[in-house]
């Protein structure tokens, strides 16, 4: 069976989201997170993760709290987001 071009959209847009991610880049993953709406690519919890992931290895405390913030007014469950995020609360 073949993905709707949305998803592919979705997979590509998430990939190179962790690829700016892992090259310490947050300027381009945060650019890129953003461009998915504009482009009507759907955001879920991994790619919100993996923002909130990179703009904390930017040290961008206050762009990660506020993807927090976005993520949890979207009604993503709490145990959906990444625990290795400095800014949350341990436990």
């Amino acid at each position: 069976a073949s993905w709707p071009a949305s998803e592919h959209r979705h997979i590509t847009y998430s990939v190179a989201i962790l690829v700016y991610q892992k090259d310490e880049q947050w300027v381009n993953a945060l650019q890129l997170f953003r461009e998915m709406t504009d482009g009507a690519v759907g955001r879920d919890t991994i790619t919100y993760n993996v923002a909130i992931s990179a703009c904390e290895s930017g040290e961008q405390r206050v762009q990660a709290l506020q993807l927090l913030g976005e993520l949890a007014g979207i009604g993503a469950p709490s145990h959906h987001v990444q625990r290795g995020n400095s800014c949350l609360p341990e436990g």
